[in-house]
């Protein structure tokens, strides 16, 4: 599977910040007045996009479902459209744990944001061509596992009350964004491709002014980082890291 352009992925990620500003100032201002419904076969019907070959290469389906600002109580219909590859916003409130075993079953996503949903916690264990998933500002804590994800290069968990980093095991994942949580102690897995990693805006003592070390922690632990927290590695950092022995991150205190 082709690797995410990491341009393209900050690009993206500040469009959509722009967005959800944009679309937060509208809320705000106009009272909200949704009708919560069911996601019927009519209503993803009518917001399906982009047709694309099928896995098996016979037929055609539409492949792409978006929706905005619809406060769906029900993901059972979607369950009729296996062919999706991309969830793109699907729904702004609502989404529980019950409803994600529909989503389930969808084998062929590839993309996948449910931020700013009421999620607290992520029961799906196995969604074997997804490379994206966004889960950003819902109320996860912690029970959230990613085990069985081969795929995925790009996970965004910001703005949620981890009080420490999932467990994990994806072997080929990129890009890491745990910004905003409460996390207080760092048990990180093998991440053998991570290059990307915020941990911005946590329980911990700040990064990169209080903690002894703490970037060399880090790095020694994840070698294929390029960026820690919006800083760039630099080569020195990189050597050092390399003959540096490390002090278990756990033991660290919070603030």
């Amino acid at each position: 599977m082709e690797e995410i352009n990491d341009t393209e992925i900050e690009d993206q990620n500040i469009q959509d910040e722009q967005q959800d500003k944009k679309e937060q100032e509208e809320e705000d201002a106009i009272p909200v007045t949704a009708e919560t419904l069911p996601l019927t076969t009519e209503l993803i019907s009518q917001n399906l996009s982009l047709i694309a070959r099928t896995a098996v290469g016979l037929s055609h389906a539409y492949t792409r479902l978006e929706l905005h600002e619809k406060e769906i109580t029900n993901l059972n219909a979607i369950s009729s459209f296996p062919h999706l590859r991309y969830i793109v916003k699907l729904i702004n409130t609502g989404l529980f744990r019950q409803q994600l075993t529909s989503l389930d079953k969808l084998k062929y996503l590839q993309h996948v944001n449910l931020a700013k949903n009421k999620l607290k916690e992520f029961t799906i264990t196995h969604w074997p061509m997804l490379s994206f998933l966004n889960l950003n500002d819902n109320k996860l804590t912690e029970n959230v596992v990613f085990e069985d994800f081969p795929e995925l290069l790009h996970l965004e968990l910001r703005g949620n009350k981890l009080k420490s980093n999932p467990k994990m095991s994806l072997p080929k994942l990129q890009r890491l964004y745990l910004a905003a949580n409460e996390i207080e102690t760092l048990k990180f897995p093998d991440l053998p491709h991570l290059q990307v990693l915020n941990l911005r805006q946590n329980k911990i003592k700040n990064p990169i002014e209080q903690i002894e070390n703490y970037r060399l922690e880090i790095l020694n632990r994840l070698t294929k980082l390029d960026r820690l927290d919006k800083e760039q590695v630099s080569q020195e950092e990189r050597e050092e890291a390399a003959i540096y022995n490390p002090k278990p991150i756990e033991t660290q205190p919070a603030v």
